[in-house]
């Protein structure tokens, strides 16, 4: 199985996507909840327009789903602990100097959540669905979601490590 798939992203390059159901349930908690652990999405930018393909879910809400079902619903982490997982501590680690927290001289990258509600939508059976709970989003200083709306803005840029 792992041969094919290998040929397969050898083959298609990045027009290849493969869905994998690897991790049992309990074992991605156990993950989520190590202190090492940090958040982040292997998920491709993608439209939620997929004109019938169906990628991984997680594209369209993987952090969303960590904050709604692994925070709020589970209590596998608290509010704050997973937000620090999704942002200084990924820039921290990566090397990424100017972005992960909000102080001055940093890039202004910010999402604003509720988090009583914030949830993916996204099903293997139907994956372009945002998530809900999210009102806006902020990139480089340019709001790309207002009040819930995507903007035409397109202000984000390749990241490097310092």
């Amino acid at each position: 199985m792992a041969r094919y798939v290998l040929q397969l992203c050898r083959d298609g390059g990045n027009r290849s996507q493969v869905v994998l159901f690897t991790a049992p349930k309990a074992t991605r908690r156990d993950f989520l909840r190590h202190e090492y652990t940090l958040i982040g999405s292997d998920g491709a930018a993608l439209p939620l327009d997929q004109h019938g393909r169906k990628p991984h879910p997680r594209a369209f809400g993987a952090h969303a789903r960590v904050l709604g079902r692994y925070t709020r619903e589970l209590g596998d982490l608290v509010l704050a602990g997973a937000v620090h997982k999704m942002t200084g501590a990924v820039a921290d680690r990566v090397g990424i100097t100017d972005r992960g927290t909000l102080r001055p001289g940093q890039a202004a990258d910010i999402v604003v959540f509720d988090p009583d509600t914030i949830i993916d939508n996204a099903t293997f059976d139907d994956p372009g669905q945002p998530p809900s709970g999210i009102d806006h989003v902020i990139v480089n200083g340019e709001p790309v979601i207002d009040a819930g709306v995507q903007t035409p803005a397109r202000p984000g840029k390749v990241l490097r490590s310092a």
